[in-house]
């Protein structure tokens, strides 16, 4: 045992000493206790430390004199004397006085009920050093360096505050626009230096009058003060932050591209309050994302009344999500060659409470953007794979996958576990995929996309032709199928350069040795025109349109009986 960290034989039983030991060592305070005759009874390791005393000074017994006498400097020993033998009880910080190397020392102490006293050493200087880092900590973030939420929050209370008339301070909501993709691609290291490269660009589109703060996640934002919080003075901010942002990251040795869309809300306009100012920005930048992103949006006032309305629909959507209210139409799809029903592509209605059935074009964007299409598309699939297993062996069922879904880490095991308990073949279920999905395609979707086809699902690829880079798709994933958008179907029979775009897919698809199916057949004309242009399969109104799961049956003999 340290003779520094002795325990009084009087002071405890000795079933107790360890503890005791350990507390008094792990104390962040140098610890002393004197008894009523003025000798030690106890102290820890960190009282002997902070006096360079010897082992001898701290056994106990010893008088106050003897430890006293080992204090070098006189007024140190006068100073300490005092505080014990006044034992003016604890508070905040003792007399204090500093050491001949530099540190500042306070004292407080507590008289027992035996006569003794129990004193607190205190090490100020340490505290000292660590405040401005303390200070740091609670005022900026973490990763970045900027200014963090609470701080940026009572900075731009007091703003608003000290405003005085004529004065206008304007605030940018940032918001990342692929940051999501970065992380599942690269990594969540990765994402952490993407938010400092882009913190780093922040410091240096404003002034030193403005202040850049990390909101969380990938959200920043900027208070503009002074005269640039004029309209124009904003846009060249916001035009600024979006050029900047938009360029390349360097990340691993691999470029990034992350982009940032920006609202603006500009007080005392839009707002007196911290509250309210970032809710009319934050308005103001859900409208930039909805414009397109990469822009910038100033706050309107019936920004307001659609999000309420848009808050509306959510919880709508997701209490409905909760109680099913949801029902899955089929739309056939034709093989041309036997003039046979081979499949039928799921689509799901919603049976809203107030406005009774309503089309996925009403719905889906916003269940993709709150991230409801996943347990949504969970219970698609789950009744589309149980009433296809009820049809003839020959005929698949066809469900659609959106961004959101392909992302998503528990889509294999979900698939794996409905064909498992509906008992369908996975070589029945075929999935359609647009090229919006491919566009912010990651390491994740591809692999996803592979791991499907292992299961033995097929997969097809959707609206093939409204984007740029269709047939670069098809060159890196084996497609089953190719769906041609119904923009190149419509009117086929009559437009040449429509007969040229059909006639030219259906031959890309017979070459990779994958079915063409033209989309949107409206009419026997259309039909013989996607006929005749060599495509595989057909779909559309002129077959019929999407129908419940009752009426297949009868479809089927329909079809069979013509």
């Amino acid at each position: 045992m340290n003779a520094g960290t002795v325990v009084h034989s009087d002071a405890s039983s000795p079933s107790d000493v360890p503890s005791i030991q350990s507390l008094l060592e792990h104390l962040p305070h140098g610890l002393c206790q004197f008894d009523n005759s003025d000798r030690l009874v106890v102290c820890n390791d960190r009282f002997q430390k902070l006096y360079e005393l010897s082992d001898e000074a701290v056994v106990p017994g010893t008088h106050l004199e003897s430890v006293l006498g080992e204090i070098r400097r006189g007024d140190l020993r006068e100073l300490l004397s005092s505080s014990i033998q006044q034992q003016a009880g604890f508070d905040a910080h003792g007399p204090s006085w500093t050491t001949e190397d530099g540190r500042m020392i306070s004292v407080s102490c507590e008289t027992l009920p035996d006569g003794g006293c129990v004193c607190l050493h205190e090490d100020l200087s340490r505290l000292q050093v660590d405040q401005p880092d303390l200070l740091r900590l609670v005022r900026e973030d973490a990763l970045t360096g900027l200014l963090n939420r609470t701080a940026f929050n009572t900075h731009l209370r007091n703003k608003l505050q000290a405003l005085v008339p004529n004065e206008e301070v304007a605030l940018l909501c940032i918001d990342l626009d692929h940051f999501k993709p970065v992380n599942d691609t690269l990594g969540h290291p990765a994402g952490d230096s993407v938010l400092q490269s882009v913190a780093d660009r922040l410091r240096r589109s404003i002034r030193q009058t403005d202040v850049a703060v990390r909101l969380g996640g990938d959200e920043f934002a900027i208070l503009q003060c002074g005269a640039s919080s004029q309209p124009t003075g904003s846009q060249s901010l916001a035009r600024r932050v979006i050029d900047l942002l938009s360029q390349p990251l360097m990340i691993d040795r691999q470029a990034v591209h992350v982009g940032a869309s920006v609202g603006i809300a500009i007080a005392p306009y839009d707002g007196l309050t911290a509250d309210e100012l970032m809710k009319n920005a934050d308005l103001a930048l859900y409208r930039a994302k909805e414009d397109g992103r990469g822009v910038f949006r100033y706050f309107e006032t019936e920004m307001d009344e659609k999000m309420r309305a848009r808050r509306s629909s959510e919880m709508e959507l997701r209490n409905s999500v909760s109680n099913e209210d949801f029902e899955v139409h089929y739309q056939p799809v034709l093989d041309i060659g036997s003039d046979r029903i081979v499949c039928f592509e799921a689509l799901v209605r919603w049976n809203h409470p107030r406005l009774g059935r309503v089309s996925p074009d009403q719905f889906i964007l916003l269940a993709e953007e709150t991230g409801l299409i996943v347990p949504l598309g969970k219970w698609v699939l789950q009744r589309a794979c149980r009433d296809a297993a009820c049809w003839d062996s020959s005929i698949r069922v066809a469900v659609n996958l959106s961004p959101t879904q392909l992302r998503d880490r528990t889509l294999i095991p979900a698939v794996r576990e409905i064909l498992a308990t509906t008992g369908l073949a996975a070589e029945r279920l075929e999935f359609e995929i647009t090229e919006s999905s491919l566009l912010s395609s990651t390491s994740c979707t591809v692999k996803q996309l592979h791991q499907l086809r292992e299961l033995g699902v097929r997969i097809a690829l959707d609206d093939f032709g409204t984007g740029y880079s269709s047939i670069n798709y098809l060159r890196q994933f084996p497609f089953d199928k190719i769906k041609i958008d119904r923009s190149f179907v419509s009117g086929a029979d009559r437009q040449m350069n429509s007969v040229a775009l059909v006639r030219m897919i259906a031959a890309l698809g017979a070459s990779l040795g994958v079915k063409t199916t033209a989309e949107g057949v409206e009419t026997d004309a259309e039909l013989e025109s996607i006929r005749d242009a060599g495509c595989t399969e057909m779909q559309g109104y002129y077959l019929s349109k999407p129908i419940p799961a009752i009426a297949i049956d009868e479809l089927l003999k329909s079809q069979a009986s013509r």
